[in-house]
């Protein structure tokens, strides 16, 4: 009687086991600046980005409705979505500053808000992106607000592709941002302004 009662606990032991593996959530983890040089991850005072909440818990979002949104729970990100946002906002400014070298000292006085609101893949097969970028100068007065968003549709099915087009959408309204900036930036370099 006690051996076959061992015998059904360890079968259940091992249903159990099984049930348990098969059940088991592989976890993917993307990466968004495998592109970025190292100085851009070296991330400066003067960017604060922030995500809207329904951005915030690690995993990548899909639109799945006109107001449903689902976050993936085995399809997370690498490192927290902020972080990489923000070494990809830094690269654009990086890059700006090496095509005009004689704004790269007022770029680097500015301050650079973002908040994300928009960051996810849709059933359309589409990557959206949207964001509110704010200069403000060196007192914390805001110079300038734009409301930035792009769509771009996936080249392949899955993740992957999902977080190609979102990085290049996230960089194309970064890049559109910060070509805004060059009038009000030479305003600042010229020698009049200098002097004050």
């Amino acid at each position: 009687m006690q051996k076959s009662l061992r015998v059904i606990l360890g079968l259940s032991l091992c249903g159990l086991l099984l049930s348990a593996c098969a059940t088991s959530v592989n976890l993917e983890r993307y990466s968004l600046v495998g592109d970025c040089q190292a100085a851009a991850f070296k991330h400066p005072g003067n960017i604060s980005l922030r995500l809207s909440p329904q951005l915030n818990d690690g995993g990548i979002v899909m639109r799945t409705g006109e107001h449903t949104l689902v976050s993936a729970q085995s399809h997370r990100w690498a490192l927290p979505l902020n972080e990489q946002l923000t070494t990809l906002f830094h690269q654009v400014l990086l890059d700006y500053k090496a095509e005009h070298p004689q704004l790269a000292a007022t770029v680097d006085k500015m301050h650079y808000e973002i908040l994300v609101t928009a960051f996810q893949g849709n059933n359309d097969g589409q990557a959206e992106v949207s964001a509110l970028f704010t200069l403000k100068d060196a007192s914390g007065q805001a110079r300038l607000k734009v409301e930035s968003d792009a769509k771009r549709a996936l080249r392949a099915d899955g993740y992957s592709a999902l977080c190609t087009a979102l990085e290049v959408g996230f960089i194309d309204i970064s890049r559109k941002f910060v070509a805004t900036t060059t009038q009000y930036l030479q305003s600042l370099s010229t020698p009049t302004n200098l002097q004050r």
